[in-house]
């Protein structure tokens, strides 16, 4: 009893709780390997110092009030000390997250019928037809007809298969068959380039397909050498490893010694070969609805340039670290309104934005690198504006009064990112970052000089043609040229070259895959519009965003992910996400 009325006790204890505050911070800086080692030595340095000042204390004849001054210090330092230390634990194990090597991915697929059908749940096509596909996407017509039969929820359902989804959803209209299976992306792609498909369809039933992605980023010391970063914008909301058309596509060059980023954004309508369907010639944003690996494969075909690293965004990434940062400063060039995150064009749901230098919210960041309508060159411009959004961002992540705002913005990159950057590249970077503080310049190449053509795509079929982009060939020419600038810094100690010959090391533009240029002739590729396959009362919609991709012809086998296995985690019968059987709902028709 005598001993906890000792003064000397008390102080002792405190001394052992800020020495284990103390050792616990350590330990997690250790763990996390973000900090420079010199800083780490000097934060032990300081720690012990004043881990012996308290001590000595203890038994030194000092003042009682210079005593309360150095408890109360000891307490407050304690808890600042175990405040870090948890959050930066957090942050690791939210990073851990972010670049796990292994990852889950999800296709979703629908059941979709006419609103006027009277079908409202599985239950309800008893005794109907349903059509499958029978090309690029057969395995998720099978998978779901496996659910459908399994459920047993529906009897005597005759399942039929078509080749493309532009003659699924032209028979569901004609009521030539009672439900159509379909994933979410070609269900959106119709969505916004056929009017009747918005208005006169609905989802009564969603499946999710799951597929297990390994992604090991590069190997290069990024540091030191120059590497590439591939971002990609899925268009959509909710769980980032739900695959769905890229809408935004941009590949950073990052030189480290020189703190310089170059951005490349690529037009989401860029006509290049889909390596999912056999490279026959697509959408570039068509090429997400594969997974996000399969756009990075195609951005590698197309520049020749190994993309060492992506990193995968959605809409409702955007709008939380915007929002998560108090917002961004963006100098709008124009006045404008734009369909919100969920594509609702109604009037109570439009976000418009005033010309010149404001802050602006998630939302509002979103709708502005969305935007396209308002400008003469249309994508081009759109592209600007995204490049604007991603240097917006990174300044404020930089600013130092949002340091606070790490945890936050990790806890929101583990919901809503993804990325095959190993955890190593990511701290080791960071770590030579903080060794080495310097100004970070950014500039651009644009891929302006192409234009667009009416041509049929892999992923839709030549019953509709759609809107593409003809890339210029001197455009990609001129990218790797700067790839190849970035990652040869001149080193005079063994500088050389050959008179006879000054491009002999240079790299060309890849001719290995079948690429449409710019001016190259396509007569090959133009489709014929079959009449019975686009009702006359069905008009082509003018749309809103970029008319979407169709399939030409369809291979003979599908494309499937040999480590692919299905899982139904919403529904009671092993099932996926099931919308309300009740009603048909025309507000799931997605919006284009």
């Amino acid at each position: 009893m005598k001993l906890l009325k000792s003064r000397k006790f008390w102080d002792a204890l405190l001394a052992v709780l800020f020495v284990a505050a103390g050792s616990y911070l350590v330990y997690r800086l250790y763990a996390f390997r973000f900090l420079p080692d010199k800083y780490l030595y000097m934060i032990i340095l300081i720690l012990v110092l004043l881990a012996l000042i308290f001590i000595l204390m203890i038994f030194a004849k000092v003042k009682e009030w210079i005593q309360w001054i150095k408890r109360v210090l000891i307490v407050l330092l304690c808890i600042g000390l175990t405040f870090a230390a948890v959050t930066i634990g957090n942050v690791e194990s939210s990073t851990r997250k972010i670049t796990a090597a292994e990852t889950i991915g999800y296709t979703n697929i629908h059941v979709v019928v006419r609103n006027d059908s009277g079908i409202d749940a599985i239950a309800d096509l008893s005794d109907k037809k349903v059509l499958i596909q029978d090309g690029n996407d057969k395995e998720y017509g099978e998978y779901v007809k496996k659910k459908i039969t399994a459920s047993k929820k529906a009897k005597d359902v005759t399942f039929e298969e078509k080749l493309d989804y532009s003659t699924m959803i032209s028979d569901l209209l004609n009521e030539k068959c009672d439900a159509i299976v379909i994933t979410d992306a070609a269900y959106q792609t119709l969505g916004q380039s056929i009017a009747a498909v918005k208005s006169d369809t609905g989802i009564i039933q969603t499946y999710k397909k799951k597929k297990t992605i390994t992604a090991n980023g590069s190997e290069k010391d990024i540091r030191y050498e120059t590497f590439t970063i591939f971002i990609t914008g899925n268009e959509g909301t909710g769980d980032i490893n739900t695959d769905n058309n890229s809408d935004v596509n941009m590949l950073l060059i990052v030189n480290p010694l020189a703190a310089h980023v170059e951005m490349i954004s690529i037009p989401r309508d860029s006509f290049v070969p889909n390596p999912a369907l056999g490279n026959r010639n697509d959408k570039l944003t068509h090429t997400g609805s594969s997974g996000s690996e399969n756009t990075v494969t195609a951005i590698e075909q197309l520049f020749g340039i190994d993309v060492d690293f992506y990193l995968k965004l959605n809409f409702s990434s955007v709008i939380e670290i915007v929002d998560a940062l108090d917002g961004i400063d963006i100098d709008i060039p124009l006045d404008f309104c734009e369909q919100d995150e969920n594509r609702s064009f109604a009037q109570e749901d439009l976000i418009c934005l005033s010309k010149g230098e404001q802050r602006i919210d998630g939302r509002e960041a979103l709708a502005y690198a969305r935007h396209r309508h308002s400008y003469v060159d249309q994508d081009l411009s759109r592209n600007q504006a995204q490049q604007r959004v991603f240097q917006a961002i990174v300044k404020r992540m930089l600013h130092i009064g949002n340091v606070g705002k790490i945890e936050k913005l990790m806890d929101i990159a583990t919901r809503l990112c993804a990325t095959n950057m190993p955890i190593e590249q990511v701290t080791n970077f960071i770590s030579y970052q903080l060794d080495h503080p310097q100004e970070w310049t950014f500039s651009s190449i644009s891929l302006n000089n192409g234009y667009s053509d009416m041509l049929a795509t892999a992923s839709m079929g030549s019953a509709l043609p759609l809107s593409v982009y003809l890339l210029n060939k001197d455009d990609i020419q001129a990218v790797i040229d700067r790839y190849q600038e970035l990652c040869e810094l001149m080193n005079f100690s063994t500088f050389a070259f050959d008179l006879n010959n000054l491009e002999k090391d240079r790299v060309y533009v890849s001719s290995d895959y079948n690429f449409l240029w710019a001016g190259d002739n396509t007569s090959q590729w133009e489709a014929v519009v079959n009449e019975e396959t686009i009702l006359p009362d069905t008009p082509t919609q003018t749309p809103s965003e970029p008319s979407e991709p169709t399939t030409p012809t369809q291979p003979s086998e599908p494309s499937t992910g040999g480590n692919e296995e299905t899982t139904t985690p919403s529904d009671p019968d092993g099932g996926n996400t099931e919308t309300d059987p009740s009603t048909p709902d025309t507000s799931q028709t997605v919006q284009p």
